[in-house]
């Protein structure tokens, strides 16, 4: 099982979602996700939010407030993802791991290819 965090970042009134590149797995390449990633020891989540969103985009959040907890099964590896709402503060957003984004309407966000364990999140955030 690993530890991750997911940022649904909100830009104004729209989220912001990014797309990944080829990965390891053909069923997350190229498919869109709400950034994060791995909770180092002895960190926070929220820290590890702040940091995996600087690092992979060069953009600071506020980080709200936690939103769902949401625990998958891929086939070849398990994550306990915490994801949170956050707001944009600054940066330029520079895509070092993913290839594009997209700032999305919450009601447009079913219009794109989600990787598996964010369409949980995506359905949390239509309904």
């Amino acid at each position: 099982m690993i530890n991750v965090v997911a940022g649904v970042i909100y830009h104004g009134e729209n989220i912001l979602c990014f797309r990944k590149g080829p990965t390891k797995y053909s069923y997350t390449s190229f498919r869109y996700e709400f950034p994060g990633g791995k909770v180092e020891y002895g960190e926070s989540s929220e820290a590890a939010l702040k940091r995996e969103l600087y690092e992979e985009l060069n953009i600071d959040v506020c980080v709200d407030r936690k939103l769902t907890t949401i625990v998958f099964d891929y086939p070849d590896f398990s994550i306990n993802m915490e994801c949170f709402v956050c707001y944009l503060e600054t940066g330029n957003i520079v895509l070092k791991d993913h290839i594009s984004y997209v700032e999305l309407a919450p009601s447009d966000l079913r219009s794109l290819n989600w990787i598996d364990a964010d369409k949980q999140l995506v359905d949390l955030l239509t309904a």
